[in-house]
């Protein structure tokens, strides 16, 4: 048994009470730091991509999204191009505080400061909103491109599509 008091599972064992039980103090510490350091940086990556994604979101209602620009020039700035999705950033190589940011920023510090299985209900309730929004989106291009039958056999000769 590698974690006494729980022979059923019942127990909640968190990674890093594993690694202070089993791999001492100078590996427990150098393994908080590398989890932690890959929490914050799995933090950064999902912000960013995320305020981008709602700024993208904005302008595709056909408004442009707005931003206090911190780098290079201290000044308010919107985006220009409203179609293309050409860059990254719909504000360039800017750092910015966008709408976008601020949405997010909204949205998910609330959420911040309950225990995962308090918050549980707001994650399904998405998934169904999300599962909802794919399926509607399914039906239309499954309607709008109709079927057709030789294009997708049940049956045939060539078998290379399924083995490469």
């Amino acid at each position: 048994q590698m974690v006494p008091g729980n022979e059923n599972f019942e127990k909640r064992v968190e990674l890093m009470y594993l690694a202070k039980r089993y791999l001492g103090r100078p590996l427990y510490w150098l393994s908080m730091f590398f989890f932690l350091l890959n929490m914050q940086l799995n933090n950064i990556g999902s912000i960013i991509v995320s305020t981008q994604q709602m700024d993208w979101t904005i302008m595709a209602f056909g408004v442009p999204s707005y931003a206090l620009e911190l780098a290079p020039n201290f000044t308010f700035v919107a985006t220009k191009n409203q179609t293309a999705n050409l860059d990254d950033s719909p504000f360039g190589e800017a750092y910015v505080i966008s709408i976008g940011f601020l949405i997010v920023l909204a949205a998910t510090v609330p959420l911040g400061y309950l225990n995962l299985d308090d918050n549980i209900w707001v994650q399904i309730i998405c998934a169904f909103i999300l599962g909802g929004v794919v399926f509607v989106a399914w039906l239309y291009e499954f309607f709008e491109e109709g079927f057709d039958w030789d294009s997708l056999p049940a049956f045939g000769d060539d078998i290379g599509a399924q083995i490469g």
